[in-house]
């Protein structure tokens, strides 16, 4: 008997705990969820009152979902492009899958009218958290969570606009500054070029004259040595020595 009991210990011990990861974990999903619509609702309350998307109790069919009328075209153009987002979602009830997608198509409306100027920093926040949690569901968002990060970086890049000015402005004054402190120098070495240059003609014509001076000069030493060799014929000698 003992056996048997422990048999059905080790039988039913591993199916409870089964059941217990699958009860947590369908929690968790739910958490999500309630987490991902709340926010959903969130941004909706906190949109412009000039937003594009407006109250439509209407409904209309596009693929195996039922959306609002408003929402429609968006939802038609993203699975267009990206075929059914919601395919792998981990949420089985469709209505809920409907709800998330809805959701979406809000977030690419709002994106698609709203000026790169007046865009919120909260509005992007509470965008961006809205797909990291449908990227989390299993939706295939990553597209748009990809244009958010984009949005993002060039929000914090304007932000830094006036200091990259600011500092453009000092760069523009030191440019200045070396360009007026430039002008005399180059000035100065005009000058010295043109100096230079003036020197090297005195140079070369002075260097002329001593080439025409040093021939010259060898053409007299010439002339000299001719006439001492004949001096030195009748030096210390009669005049007709060796004449006759």
């Amino acid at each position: 008997m003992f056996a048997r009991l422990t048999g059905r210990l080790v039988n039913t011990e591993p199916s409870a705990y089964m059941e217990e990861n699958e009860c947590s974990s369908r929690q968790q999903t739910q958490s999500m969820t309630a987490s991902l619509l709340n926010m959903i609702r969130d941004f909706d309350e906190t949109a412009d009152s000039n937003s594009m998307v407006m109250a439509d109790d209407m409904k209309v069919e596009v693929g195996r979902y039922t959306v609002n009328s408003s929402l429609s075209k968006t939802l038609e153009a993203i699975m267009s492009k990206y075929g059914d987002i919601a395919k792998d979602c981990q949420l089985e009830s469709n209505y809920m899958q409907t709800c998330i997608l809805e959701g979406i198509c809000r977030i690419v409306q709002k994106l698609e009218f709203l000026s790169f100027t007046h865009l919120k920093n909260d509005h992007l926040k509470s965008y961006y958290s809205t797909v990291e949690d449908a990227l989390k569901m299993g939706l295939n968002v990553r597209w748009l969570h990809q244009r958010l990060e984009e949005i993002d970086l060039t929000v914090y890049s304007v932000k830094n606009l006036q200091f990259l000015r600011e500092a453009r402005r000092e760069k523009t004054q030191m440019m200045d500054s070396i360009k007026i402190s430039l002008a005399p120098k180059k000035a100065e070495i005009v000058k010295l070029q043109s100096e230079m240059e003036k020197l090297r003609v005195e140079i070369q014509e002075l260097e002329d004259q001593l080439e025409v001076a040093t021939l010259e000069s060898e053409e007299l030493t010439s002339a000299i040595s001719d006439i001492m060799s004949k001096c030195r014929r009748f030096h210390h000698k009669s005049l007709i020595d060796e004449l006759i």
